[in-house]
């Protein structure tokens, strides 16, 4: 995937496709977290295209000079974080970021985001009680 043709498109309002593309993520936050904090303003949303097809959505925010990447799917075929996190890298940039950060427990987006640039900062643990 080129990333030259990633376009995105501000999310203008929670719908459906939105929500089934985010309960794709395998994690523990539920969707409806992210559309409370989408609609309450706490996250920007992105719609995310390749070429005119709409290919999925991430949601941000941005803390001081970083932009937090909070939740991000979608489908494509090729290296979607390849073609993504460039264009991402930019919208930080313009938005006067000087990091972006992204939590994950996938361990293949790990090693995607590392041939990216991006590096391991820290681990999370956590346990429920």
């Amino acid at each position: 995937m080129d990333p030259e043709k990633v376009n995105f498109e501000e999310l203008k309002f929670w719908g459906e496709q939105v929500a089934a593309e985010l309960s794709l993520i395998r994690e523990e936050t539920p969707v409806s977290w992210y559309e409370a904090e989408f609609k309450s303003g706490n996250l920007t949303g992105l719609e995310v295209y390749y070429e005119k097809y709409r290919i999925g959505v991430v949601l941000f925010r941005i803390e001081g000079s970083e932009m937090v990447v909070v939740a991000g799917a979608g489908r494509a075929y090729g290296d979607i974080i390849a073609a993504v996190f460039p264009r991402l890298e930019e919208i930080a940039k313009f938005a006067g970021c000087a990091s972006i950060r992204l939590h994950t427990n996938r361990p293949g987006m790990v090693k995607k985001s590392e041939r990216q640039g991006w590096k391991l900062s820290e681990y999370i643990l956590r346990k429920h009680l």
